[in-house]
């Protein structure tokens, strides 16, 4: 751990940046809320699930070996579908306050429309990579940001993804495995990343899909950040279900064509 305590990054700075565009959109729009309790649970094994999350162990520990030195370059291989519906349970926690956002994406190659639900409303996000539209469900007045290299919709959306995992250094990578969940019978590549002595990532990330199952941040033991997958859907880009997705407020398509 010697190594570990040189590292200039303070514990509580490394934990920002993991969520830092999350909280760029609550102040924006959320001045303040309230707290609600949120357990942390995972369900329970469906009948049949143990022996089926068995048999996909049996299958992964036949892929070539995955360790810490190579998963990096393992997840660069991992490519998103080009065209989903998915919805994250987000949690945040301090101390014995915690708080609830339901984030539900509609992704169409560029575009990506989001809609982060709190105890205190709706924020919305529109945007085709080049240009994004932020709004409140109180006042529905979108505000236009030009996007860069430097801010992403998924800065914005402040959820990690396997992109975030290729940035961390090496060195700090503890953990690295193939997995299948109990929970979800799904197939996962799994990453810990210890920065600090006080702070640990760890990622779940779908071998199928390349999307991020599920994501936990840890400080002096403490589950400060939660991220799970609780639907997707992989559609057609021409689906149905995208016709009103990609809209402002007033109704008006700023990404008409694309």
């Amino acid at each position: 751990m010697e190594q570990m305590k040189k590292r200039k990054t303070s514990p509580l700075i490394a934990a920002i940046v993991i969520v830092l565009a999350f909280f760029l959109m609550i102040a924006v729009f959320l001045l303040s809320g309230k707290e609600q309790s949120v357990p942390i649970t995972l369900p329970d094994a469906a009948p049949g699930q143990t022996q089926q999350q068995d048999e996909l162990q049996t299958e992964l520990d036949n892929f070539v070996q995955i360790t810490p030195d190579n998963v990096q370059q393992v997840v660069k291989t991992l490519a998103r579908p080009t065209s989903y519906h998915q919805i994250y349970t987000v949690t945040i926690a301090e101390g014995e306050r915690r708080s609830a956002q339901i984030v539900d994406m509609w992704t169409n190659g560029d575009m990506l429309r989001a809609d982060i639900t709190s105890d205190t409303g709706v924020s919305s996000i529109l945007t085709n990579k080049k240009t994004a539209f932020l709004w409140y469900s109180d006042d529905n007045v979108p505000v236009e940001i030009p996007l860069n290299d430097t801010i992403s919709p998924d800065d914005l959306l402040g959820l990690p993804t396997y992109e975030l995992l290729l940035n961390d250094d090496p060195a700090f990578i503890t953990q690295a495995s193939y997995l299948a969940l109990q929970e979800s019978v799904l197939q996962c590549i799994y990453v810990s990343v210890q920065d600090t002595d006080e702070l640990l990532k760890e990622y779940w990330i779908d071998i199928d899909t390349g999307l991020l199952y599920k994501a936990n941040i840890t400080l002096n033991n403490q589950l400060i950040y939660s991220a799970e997958q609780e639907e997707l859907h992989i559609l057609a880009p021409e689906d149905e279900a995208f016709l009103d997705q990609f809209l402002l407020p007033d109704g008006s398509a700023p990404f008409s064509g694309q």
